[in-house]
């Protein structure tokens, strides 16, 4: 089986995105984290005013809740770079888009410019506080779409009609899944990817998800609700399940086994067809 690992505008191998070349990576992160420091980011937020540009998308960052490192990310095309990049050559064409971990909106918003006009988004967002963030920065770049951002979190470890507790960290966009309550931390309603569709009436759509390992659950416990996806763009996680550890090659598998094929990868980050 033949698939693209990771290009340049040619369709090549890029030597400097591989993330197989551990020398080149390291470079790269250490440019990273300057040009993405916090006092550049307040610079370009101030500049933009807080609405940034990247691939054509205008993306609003003026909230206490994203972190100031985020407007020099997007500026710089660094935010969610491989999942931009494998969206922007090979999203299929769809009717109905489903994400799962929505975050800011912005994989969100390059996906839902590509459906036609009328068609569907809805995305899953565990923080409550980012859902108006990712509804206002979706229905900016992609008007026409009928959008929809439901506060949940994917979770097959608890019951139904439960709620799991996220503690919050210094980014906006991962948030890590614990037991208890603590001030300064959110809740968020369990949601299962087939209860959704069948909700909605969603009949036949394409699948985004970045959920932080979560994924091993729906793959394990609701793999029905994949029967009509068309197309799968995920970022995999080395996570545990049921006292189960699963790697992202094993994650993979899973996915294949429910009858996938890998379209291209950049790293963990991987575009599976039907």
């Amino acid at each position: 089986m033949s698939f693209s690992r990771c290009y340049n505008k040619d369709g090549n191998i890029s030597f400097l995105r591989n993330p197989d070349n551990r020398g080149a990576m390291a470079v790269k992160q250490w440019v990273d984290n300057i040009l993405c420091s916090s006092a550049v980011g307040h610079v370009i937020a101030m500049v933009t005013g807080g609405v940034v540009p990247i691939y054509g998308l205008r993306i609003d960052t003026r909230s206490s809740v994203v972190s100031p490192q985020v407007p020099a990310q997007l500026l710089w095309r660094i935010y969610e770079s491989a999942e931009l990049r494998l969206l922007d050559r090979y999203l299929c064409i769809t009717e109905c888009i489903v994400e799962l971990g929505t975050s800011l909106g912005v994989v969100a918003s390059a996906a839902a410019r590509r459906l036609p006009a009328g068609g569907r988004f809805i995305g899953v967002e565990a923080n409550p506080e980012l859902i108006e963030i990712a509804y206002c920065n979706i229905t900016r770049n992609a008007p026409a779409i009928d959008t929809e951002v439901i506060h949940g979190a994917i979770d097959y470890s608890s019951p139904r009609g439960s709620s799991v507790m996220f503690s919050s960290n210094s980014s906006h966009t991962a948030s890590k899944l614990m037991q208890a309550t603590a001030d300064g931390e959110f809740s968020a309603p369990v949601i299962r990817l087939g209860n959704l569709l069948r909700e909605r009436g969603i009949t036949d759509y394409v699948l985004i998800m970045d959920i932080e390992g979560a994924e091993a659950g729906l793959l394990l416990r609701d793999p029905q609700s994949l029967t009509l996806c068309r197309q799968i763009l995920v970022e995999l996680h080395n996570t545990e399940y049921d006292s189960q550890p699963y790697t992202c090659t094993e994650l993979r598998s899973r996915i294949e086994e429910l009858g996938f094929r890998v379209k291209a990868q950049y790293g963990n980050v991987m575009v599976f067809n039907r």
